[in-house]
């Protein structure tokens, strides 16, 4: 009987045509990979992962702010997840005086837990393939709406038609969202941020990426604005947690919400996309953290201020480097090319397929050549003109314009407007500095003189103002002509913006450089955004087209769609990787590389204290692997991208061993291509999570409240 099994479970995988560590796959289809999954280790059935009647796994998963993934790990709304993905929230919360990002925080109690304002969390209640109903719909924006409407009727649940496989499948997704979360606890940030820009998808890693909050309910359970009456929520499902220890080869799975993947674009995509569009965000990106850097490290406060932002943008570019370099490396390019002859081949065998799919590839091509110098110039708009922040209230006083311009203005027109601006004021202002902004619009309007055609040049660079300006010492005639343009612009201060919001004047708006500036990259973005529009309809369309043949060219295969923020599987092994000739790499790391790596003193690489000498004492009783080394992280193949960070990596058993936060280098290819030798998931260890916990918190509160598998 066991050999049989044997002999199914073998066919099975063969006749599925896929590898078990790639794949992002949605839970409505879970039953078509389970087989699979359960032969690497799983012992739990799709039922117990994936149900929309019973309490499941997916209902311990939480979308974190739309931009991360978390987990419900106590009967009473505790959520885990990265640091870097509660950062923004912990950096607004901290001040010089109670500074959380630095020193950690830690709630003693539920009355001692921090609103975080703007925070929510959203659960996924139920998803249905809507397909049909789409597809067959007449006018479909009209379809969806109702399918949406149907879905939320009498109940407060909010419902969204996600696209799949580029329009060739439709999902309805239903979620439950919940805006009172409350911090409880993080650790400080040369804990959490460990390793910094420089470890920032290298392993190994030695990061404790790891925050606490907690979801706040209605007394009934439902979800509520911030009130004193809350109280924590009570999950229908929440994670144990395993201080078991793991083992290389040890199955593992995440549940989360990845955020975009490309995996299907055709060669001809890969190379605009990360050979041409790359290099210029890289750069533009680059720039921009140098002039906030030289301005964060000068102030604590404005430090604390833009450190949200920074992070994210510092993140993304390294993402855009570390693809530029993976891709010199990989086969993918080589690997598309045979595909598409393969696919050719197949589809000029037979009229009917060639009528369809004869020119997809070569008409993709091409659009991609006759939108070089576009997709270019976008680069630019959208990473470097609007990388200023004074150009964010463009639209605005584009329309406080054109209504001062009429003979006889529009006042409740032009008082609808101001009530806009005055609403965007508070927020503009709040993360608005002026040293900073000044730096990067020398350094924008610098970097676009050295890289784009003049007939793409905002006004101010070609106008009479910037010519008269003179270098000085160490500056060049950009840094005198943004110094003219932030001492002589409402739009930076806030008392002159709002002297002019109570009596808007044509005359100022037409002499000020900073609302020149705003309103020509706002008069930009009109110019080239129904461009970008139409060929990107034009791409989508050409994609759909293009995947619905490969589907039909591979039939035997099942196809996971590209990543879109909605909640995915993914499932594998913890595995070693060998990145390049001669070099191997362990699948864990240990308290050992963390004090290798700590530089007293150093922003990245610094260790508290206490927390040092607690390393270096050694005891770590029930935390300790099985040579008595504290473990810290580990890797494993598992298919994540951005959205994933935070999401729990889970056990054969269905128990928390770690939380996912990053990629590795030699893998960063894997949102356009997957290459299973390279491509690994980095995770922390959920042995160090408690361990910090219990260290740095000095308090046995969270270890008492969560489940813990011994």
């Amino acid at each position: 009987m066991r050999k049989i099994t044997l002999i199914a479970t073998v066919l099975f995988l063969l006749l599925l045509n896929v590898r078990a560590d790639e794949g992002m796959w949605i839970p409505y289809h879970i039953g078509r990979v389970i087989a699979n999954m359960q032969a690497y280790g799983c012992k739990m059935t799709a039922e117990q992962i994936y149900s929309s009647e019973k309490p499941s796994i997916k209902d311990a998963i939480v979308h974190f702010g739309g931009f991360c993934t978390g987990e419900i790990v106590s009967s009473h709304g505790l959520v885990f997840t990265n640091h870097h993905c509660g950062y923004d929230a912990i950096s607004t919360l901290s001040t010089k005086e109670k500074n959380y990002l630095d020193n950690g925080f830690w709630a003693g109690s539920f009355e001692e837990e921090i609103p975080a304002p703007g925070l929510s969390v959203s659960f996924l209640v139920y998803m249905n393939d809507v397909t049909d109903r789409v597809l067959n719909a007449s006018d479909r924006s009209s379809e969806i709406k109702k399918i949406k409407d149907e879905a939320t009727a009498d109940n407060h649940y909010r419902a969204d038609v996600k696209s799949y496989f580029f329009g060739n499948e439709y999902y309805l997704l239903v979620y439950e969202t919940f805006t009172d979360i409350r911090l409880v606890g993080t650790p400080p940030q040369n804990i959490g941020k460990f390793g910094g820009d420089t470890d920032n998808w290298i392993w190994p890693r030695h990061t404790g990426d790891f925050s606490i909050f907690r979801i706040y309910a209605s007394p009934d359970n439902n979800p509520a604005e911030y009130s004193s009456s809350n109280v924590p929520y009570k999950p229908k499902y929440f994670l144990p947690i395993s201080l078991k220890g793991i083992q290389e080869n040890d199955f593992a799975m995440i549940v989360g919400f990845p955020g975009r993947t490309t995996r299907y674009l055709t060669q001809a995509g890969i190379k605009s996309l990360a050979l041409e569009r790359y290099p210029e965000r890289s750069k533009i990106l680059k720039a921009k953290l140098a002039q906030w850097w030289s301005e964060m490290e000068k102030d604590v406060s404005v430090r604390l201020l833009l450190s949200g932002d920074y992070a994210s943008y510092a993140n993304s570019q390294k993402y855009y480097e570390g693809v530029m370099n993976a891709i010199k490396s990989s086969p993918c390019l080589a690997e598309k090319s045979k595909l598409e002859d393969a696919f050719m081949k197949w589809v000029n065998e037979d009229v009917n397929r060639k009528s369809q799919y004869g020119t997809v590839v070569s008409d993709l091509e091409q659009l991609y050549t006759e939108n070089r110098e576009l997709n270019n110039v976008i680069q630019y708009l959208a990473f470097g003109y609007s990388g200023v922040q004074i150009s964010q209230l463009g639209e605005s006083l584009a329309a406080i314009k054109e209504s001062l311009s009429l003979k006889t203005p529009d006042q409740n027109a032009l008082s609808q407007v101001i009530e806009g601006l005055n609403e965007e004021f508070g927020s503009y202002f709040q993360s608005f500095v002026k040293a900073a902004d000044q730096k990067v619009f020398a350094s924008m309007l610098r970097i676009v003189s050295q890289n784009l055609d003049k007939k793409y040049w905002v006004s101010c660079m070609t106008g009479k103002q910037l010519s008269k300006m003179k270098p000085s010492t160490g500056k060049d005639i950009y840094d005198m002509y943004a110094a003219y343009t932030y001492q002589n612009s409402i739009l930076t201060d806030s008392t002159k913006l709002r002297k002019f919001m109570q009596k808007p004047s044509l005359a100022v708006l037409q002499k000020d450089p900073g609302v020149q500036y705003a309103l020509d990259v706002n008069e930009m973005f009109g110019q080239y955004i129904g461009a970008v529009r139409a060929v990107n309809m034009k791409e989508e369309g050409l994609m759909k087209t293009y995947v619905k043949g490969l589907r039909e060219f591979k039939s035997n295969q099942f196809f996971y769609p590209d990543a879109n923020s909605t909640m995915r599987i993914s499932y594998g092994q913890i595995k070693s990787y060998i990145p390049r000739d001669g070099v191997y790499y362990n699948w864990y790391t240990t308290q050992r590389g963390v004090l290798e790596k700590e530089i007293p003193g150093d922003p990245e690489f610094d260790v508290p204290t206490s927390f040092s000498q607690a390393l270096r004492k050694g005891n770590f009783g029930k935390y300790a692997d099985k040579n008595g080394d504290l473990p810290v992280g580990f890797i494993c193949n598992l298919d994540i991208t951005g959205g994933n960070s935070g999401s729990p990596v889970i056990n054969g058993n269905g128990e928390l061993i770690g939380l996912a936060f990053d990629g590795v280098w030699e893998g960063m290819v894997g949102d356009i291509y997957w290459e299973a030798t390279k491509n690994r998931s980095i995770a922390v260890d959920i042995r160090y999570v408690m361990y910090v916990i219990e260290q740095m918190s000095g308090s046995q509160r969270i270890y008492n409240e969560v489940k813990i598998v011994l």
